[in-house]
This record gives C-alpha cells, sequence and structure tokens, in this order.
C-alpha cells in the first residue's frame, strides 16, 4: 500500500469545552466564571482559525516473533508493542500534525498573555486528539473493507518504546508532505504532533 494524506476540513474537528477543561486539569464538575469561560471560547475560535490538519499513513505486512516486530525491512524490540500488537498481520504506521500556523500563535501568545497560552495549549491538544481520532477512524474503515480489525494506537515514548523510533516514522512516512519534521532532540516540528503505530487483526 503506498503512502496516503489525508486532510480533513477544519469543521471535521469537533470544538468541546469539557475536552479543553479536562487538559487544563479542571475537574469535570468545576463551574467556570464568566469571564474565564469568554476567554477559553475565545481562545478556542483563535486556535480554529490557525489549524492546517493533516496526516500521513502507510500499511505494511507484519511478522512478530516473541518481541521482535518487523516489517519494511526494520525490526523493533519491545515487549510492550508485540503485547499491542498481539495476532496482527499488518501494521499502519502514522504520522499527523495540527500545522506550523498554531505554533506560531503559541510563540506569539505567550509572550503577550501566558493565561490565554495555556488554553491555547490545551486547544492544541484537543484538536491534534480530534486529529488521530478521525485519521485512525479512516484506517479502521480500510481495514473493516479487508475484514480485519484495528488495535489501540501505540505511540513512541510509551512503554519501552524509546523517542528513538521516531526516526523510523520519518524513514518510511512522507513526513515532509504535511509539514512534519524530526529535530536531533527527537522532538518534532510542528510542536502538536503526533506518531502512532496501529496493528491490523
Amino acid at each position: 500500500m503506498l503512502p496516503i494524506i489525508f486532510c480533513p476540513e477544519k469543521a471535521q474537528l469537533q470544538d468541546n469545552l469539557n475536552e479543553v477543561k479536562r487538559y487544563l486539569a479542571y475537574p469535570k464538575s468545576a463551574q467556570l466564571d464568566k469571564k474565564t469561560e469568554e476567554l477559553i471560547f475565545q481562545t478556542i475560535e483563535l486556535s480554529k482559525n490557525n489549524l492546517n490538519p493533516k496526516s500521513v499513513y502507510q500499511t505494511f505486512p507484519l511478522e512478530i516473533q516473541e518481541d521482535k516486530i518487523s516489517f519494511a525491512n526494520t525490526t523493533i524490540h519491545s515487549k510492550n508493542l508485540a503485547v499491542n500488537l498481539a495476532n496482527c498481520k499488518k501494521i499502519t504506521l502514522m504520522a499527523a500534525t495540527i500545522g506550523i500556523r498554531f505554533d506560531n500563535l503559541l510563540k506569539r501568545i505567550q509572550l503577550e498573555n501566558p493565561a490565554q497560552a495555556a488554553i491555547l495549549q490545551a486547544c492544541g491538544a484537543m484538536y491534534t486528539e480530534e486529529l488521530v481520532d478521525l485519521t485512525c477512524q479512516k484506517i479502521k474503515l480500510e481495514a473493516q473493507e479487508e475484514n480485519y480489525k484495528i488495535h489501540p494506537r501505540f505511540s513512541p515514548g510509551f512503554g519501552d518504546v524509546p523517542l528513538e523510533i521516531q526516526k523510523i516514522f520519518f524513514n518510511l512516512l512522507p513526513c515532509n508532505k504535511i509539514g512534519l519534521s524530526l529535530m536531533d532532540t527527537l522532538i518534532m516540528s510542528p510542536e502538536k504532533s503526533v506518531t502512532a503505530f496501529i496493528g491490523w487483526e
């Protein structure tokens, strides 16, 4: 399968006040004062106007032997990922980002209004998660067409899968086509970006 680039409309990304509150560590039942709530809604609108959501993914045949995971002439040793991919015959590598305009906006707001910058960080996390969920839903439908079910996604940096594994995504996927790059520190640019493995069983 060739790499697929997915560019959803911004309107497809849902605004969710409760998710923003969760990322800001407010209790679910917390009642916000009117001024804070207005600032959150203003920041959600500002965020959405500066999104450029894109993802890229590609699916490969997969072989697993104990903690040895092999695909596309690549081998990873991970007990945690092997458990996540148990019984899977294929693996999708996915990278997603909400774009550099959001990063630039965040840098500006951090200097001008630190309180709003915290809300903006929460909005960025919410929209990144929304983008990843939309991409996974698209992958799920493709898997179902071939009579597979997908496993929960698993990202580098979790469990025993080190951030060093990020390099595999950038070697195998045309991440540059969605404006995504990997720095020497293994941090992605733009900041609000995600990579993940998704198994097909």
